[in-house]
């Protein structure tokens, strides 16, 4: 979820409010934030997204032995895709992003050569490995 301003008064609209007019916008932007939405991510920024995921994940196999299927991991990965608003992006578009990783540069140059490009990771990766078939 988004982090909100504390309701304390760092919510700046440039213009006085009461509290509990504050509180009713609060309310507002954190249904707003909490709202499924329909994302068109640039390639860029699935790569980039890719990368925070990564470093993120590392940063928490190195706390649990490597280990991915355990509480250990899943608890704070859980906890970073929230805070980082990633765990609003589909689940598999994530996964395929960040397995391409390793290999995106070639992909990219792959992808360069295609018209219409493809966009969404789980169609470039599945492209990428058929045409390899």
């Amino acid at each position: 979820m988004v982090r909100l301003p504390a309701a304390s008064g760092e919510l700046d609209l440039g213009f006085r409010v009461t509290a509990r007019e504050r509180e009713a916008i609060r309310n507002g932007m954190q249904i707003y934030a909490a709202a499924p939405r329909v994302v068109k991510l640039s390639w860029d920024d699935w790569r980039a997204i890719a990368v925070a995921c990564a470093v993120g994940s590392e940063r928490i196999k190195a706390t649990t032995g490597g280990e991915t299927r355990t509480p250990a991991y899943t608890r704070p990965m859980s906890a970073f895709l929230k805070a980082t608003g990633f765990s609003a992006l589909n689940k598999d578009d994530l996964a395929a992003a960040v397995r391409m990783l390793r290999e995106w540069d070639e992909i990219d140059a792959w992808r360069a050569t295609r018209s219409p490009q493809l966009n969404n990771p789980r169609e470039v990766e599945k492209a990428y490995h058929q045409r390899e078939a």
